[in-house]
């Protein structure tokens, strides 16, 4: 059998993982959030795994001699074919998530419009999250929860807040959000 292995490409970040060994075939990748799964024969038997991004664990989903089939992934559920001795059944688990849940990503800002420089309070709003990463749309970022941040130049910005938590990520991003004008430009 022909080997494969599952990449996950980053486009924001342009990185690429590996996330499976180079051992015998993984095929079939499913993902949601951070959560990638797939079927896998390492142990001599096609059976489904789990991977977290966000923590960058493996789990092992199934273990049964019976071939494991087609997973799909959504929210903290797992859907998959058993294809026993009597025919197929479809089967589902329930990921724990230990209580916590996928964040969800918003924000506030205080004013988003004025002379600059302007000086901004960005609020987190975001829900069920652990880290925070700001892009104001000046080639400034910030990794803190409510960040103030001042525009210096004039121009038209947009701001997008990632968050994540063991769980997940989530982004939230507004185009034209804040807009600066220059001393210049005021009226009177």
């Amino acid at each position: 059998m022909k080997k494969r292995q599952i990449y996950v490409y980053n486009i924001s970040d342009s990185t690429e993982i590996k996330i499976t060994p180079d051992n015998l075939s993984q095929q079939r990748p499913d993902i949601y959030g951070d959560r990638i799964v797939w079927q896998d024969q390492r142990n001599g038997n096609l059976d489904i795994f789990m991977y977290n991004l966000s923590i960058q664990k493996e789990i092992q989903i199934t273990t049964s001699r019976l071939l494991q089939d087609c997973p799909v992934i959504y929210r903290d559920r797992i859907l998959w074919y058993n294809n026993g001795k009597y025919g197929n059944y479809i089967h589902m688990c329930t990921i724990s998530l230990k209580g916590s849940r996928m964040p969800v990503a918003n924000f506030s800002a205080n004013v988003t419009s004025g002379c600059c420089p302007l000086s901004v309070q960005f609020t987190d709003l975001s829900e069920n999250s652990t880290e925070w990463k700001w892009d104001f749309g000046d080639n400034a970022y910030s990794a803190d929860r409510n960040p103030v941040h001042t525009y210096n130049n004039a121009g038209v910005y947009t701001v997008s807040l990632i968050v994540k938590n063991e769980n997940g990520t989530d982004a939230e991003k507004r185009s034209k959000y804040i807009s600066v004008s220059s001393s210049n430009d005021k009226k009177d």
